[in-house]
């Protein structure tokens, strides 16, 4: 068999059917056996049938392509085929003989399926530009001393020339090819020379800022090379040069380049939050809260947003860098201490986990004389009276500080001592809390409760600001690992169990509608801090100090309505899917991702006659009316290869019966071509109606 690179649109050949996938995998799979002679003849030789007819087949991909045009690849007979691991080579189109053969082609780069067998085909350009690309072929199809570059003609013009020095180890790929690709996103003349310049300007349109720690090295490397040219030229590094500075964070740039990382369209995601948060803040509903006179005296207006990713993209707008008081948002942290020191079972014979249905402050307690949750004041004094009891008060506090500290990547949070102080003054109700907890024998033996009142008033006046509460949000997100310092702070076990009580109870009784319609965990607080996490994939901080009833932010609800209504992020929009019929996207697909794998998925469905796939896709709001590249359709695919029952379901949920694809062909021209007469019947009836 053979293989080759499909341009788009796809290249329709003998009797082949192409199934173009995203991300550039393209599979191509033969209507029928065939048999293909093998050429002895160095280098590879034409792709074609063994009796070499015309292209005329059944499928609806049809040959468009003149035969001097036609794909060069490999010629084999039987079932063997080249394997990945064996040596590469470039292929060039419109070259013969010789060991080296080039093919350019716009679009499409990936894998390429030959008699089922999936084999790489890696982009030595930009992934957005015309490409060189690297084919596995045999050893013995070489001339053992041919120079692989030696007979490559010379380069278009502005595409890297064919003499360049070969990538260094540096970057070379897991299955033996360059990451030349990676490379060329970051050169700026013709000699080949890198921009470091560049380099910053792809990681932070990826979420990737100077300030992160794991690029430090990298960037102190880069300001060394720099500080040897003159100031008056922009920094230029040669290949060699720009690997060695870059070798110990390759892995996050390559990732970060090819659009790998936890959110692949991190710019989209930014676009949303700017629109979010200049829509947000018109919103003046709520007042901040009025029962600690401190908190009392903050700007009402101040607003910030700030995201993390699980692989450390961030991006913040507003008031980001404005420190705030952590209140309820630290019971979380609290909670997780106390499961970490003591394990679930202890802890929970101090406190319960079931949501209260009740104030944040409420004098209420379960039948076991318990506090309800950890989430509420009375649970999270409950922790403080764990955590880390044979410390002094001064040590206790650092524990909890440094804890939040690891959290938020390394960034030192601070202490607010007049909310302390003004918190203390007015805790009337948090007293009564503890007293109430001491009557009932809640707490453990040996317990001094000024001293936990104490301590739990000082966890709720540290500061943050929006930025470092994101971080920690996204070291939930990540099973408790910071994703910025790899610093495993919390045991994934730790972070569900908070996690799950966060989703039920971590927005006081406000948490069952929270739970409804975001369905995320999150944690609020009366400075006006609301930390959502999203398992797996981000952490969000909103901080807005006006409040609702319930104690809740009402921009940071807000926010989150509007960042559900955008991404199937809710936990159950598994069900539901994505697409037009939603309205939401998946963050965690590349841009258009999810649309062009249901069209290509629709499209192979209707080739192969499978209603049952048809079917599931239109329940995920894939519409099967929709286009590929070329026009084609469903119903263009179903009526080529002679599916009656597909055509007749197509046509009874309203497809349209006469789509023209950009050949000007329909269905019923397919159908005919085909010498499917029954469907051209059919189609020729709906066409009519």
């Amino acid at each position: 068999m053979a293989m080759g690179v499909l341009p788009q649109p796809a290249a329709r050949w003998n009797g082949y059917r192409t199934a173009v996938r995203h991300s550039g995998r393209v599979e191509l799979r033969p209507h029928h056996p065939r048999r293909w002679e093998h050429a002895e003849a160095r280098g590879p030789a034409l792709l074609r049938r063994e009796d070499d007819s015309p292209p005329r087949c059944p499928s609806p991909h049809r040959h468009r392509r003149s035969a001097s045009e036609r794909i060069e690849g490999v010629r084999r007979v039987g079932s063997g085929v080249p394997r990945a691991s064996q040596l590469h080579y470039r292929v060039e189109r419109a070259c013969s003989g010789g060991a080296g053969f080039r093919l350019w082609w716009p679009g499409i780069v990936g894998a390429v399926g030959i008699a089922g067998t999936a084999l790489p085909i890696r982009p030595t350009g930009s992934a957005r530009d015309t490409h060189r690309l690297v084919f596995p072929t045999r050893r013995k199809d070489l001339p053992a001393t041919a120079d692989r570059r030696s007979s490559l003609p010379a380069a278009r013009p502005g595409k890297r020339p064919a003499d360049r020095p070969s990538v260094p180890s540096a970057f070379r790929c897991r299955g033996g090819g360059s990451h030349a690709g990676v490379l060329s996103c970051f050169e700026q003349d013709s000699s080949g020379r890198l921009s470091p310049d560049l380099l910053l300007q792809v990681l932070g349109e990826a979420g990737i800022l100077p300030d992160d720690p794991r690029i430090a090295e990298t960037l102190a490397n880069l300001d060394r090379a720099g500080s040897a040219q003159s100031p008056a030229e922009p920094l230029l590094l040669t290949v060699e040069e720009f690997s060695a500075a870059t070798q110990l964070n390759r892995g996050l740039i390559e990732r970060a380049v090819r659009g790998e990382l936890a959110v692949p369209d991190f710019p989209a995601l930014v676009d949303d939050l700017r629109r979010i948060h200049q829509e947000v803040r018109a919103d003046r509903r709520g007042a901040v809260a009025a029962y600690i006179p401190q908190l009392a005296r903050v700007d009402a207006d101040q607003f910030a947003i700030s995201v993390c990713t699980v692989d450390g993209q961030r991006f913040s707008i507003g008031d980001a860098g404005v420190n705030f008081c952590l209140q309820s948002v630290s019971k979380t942290v609290s909670y997780c201490l106390t499961l970490e020191e003591h394990g679930p079972d202890t802890v929970h014979r101090h406190v319960g986990r079931e949501p209260s249905g009740q104030g944040f402050n409420e004098l209420t307690f379960n039948k076991a004389g318990l506090p309800h949750n950890p989430m509420i004041n009375a649970g999270a004094i409950m922790s403080c009276a764990l955590i880390q009891r044979g410390l002094d008060a001064a040590d206790r506090f650092e524990y909890v500080a440094e804890t939040w500290k690891r959290l938020a990547g390394g960034r030192s949070v601070g202490f607010n001592n007049s909310v302390y102080l003004s918190e203390r003054s007015t805790a009337d109700r948090n007293f009564a809390l503890g007293y109430s907890m001491r009557e009932r024998g809640a707490f453990p033996p040996g317990t001094d409760l000024l001293a936990t009142l104490e301590f739990y008033f000082q966890c709720c006046s540290i500061e943050v600001d929006t930025r470092q509460l994101a971080v920690a949000a996204a070291s939930l997100a990540n099973a408790g690992v910071c994703p910025l310092t790899e610093d495993p702070v919390f045991s994934a076990r730790t972070v569900r169990h908070c996690l799950s009580l966060m989703s039920s109870c971590g927005l006081y009784d406000f948490s069952g509608e929270f739970a409804f319609t975001i369905g995320l965990p999150a944690k609020s607080g009366v400075s006006g801090a609301l930390m959502l996490v999203v398992p797996q994939l981000m952490g969000i901080a909103i901080w807005s100090p006006r409040l609702d009833a319930q104690g809740n932010s009402v921009r940071g609800i807000e926010v989150c309505r509007r960042l559900v209504d955008c991404y199937n992020i809710h936990t159950y929009d598994l069900l539901t899917g994505t697409g037009a019929g939603t309205g939401k996207r998946d963050p965690r697909l590349k841009r258009q991702q999810s649309a062009i794998e249901g069209i290509v998925g629709l499209c192979f469905a209707a080739s192969q006659g499978d209603l049952n796939e048809i079917r599931r896709l239109a329940a995920c709001n894939v519409p099967l009316g929709a286009t590929d590249y070329d026009g084609r359709t469903a119903l263009h695919l179903a009526a080529a290869e002679g599916h009656r029952e597909t055509v007749e379901f197509l046509l009874s949920v309203g497809v349209d019966p006469k789509p023209v694809d950009r050949w000007g062909g329909t269905p019923l021209d397919d159908a005919n071509r085909a010498g499917h007469q029954h469907l051209a019947r059919l189609l020729a009836d709906a066409a009519r109606l």
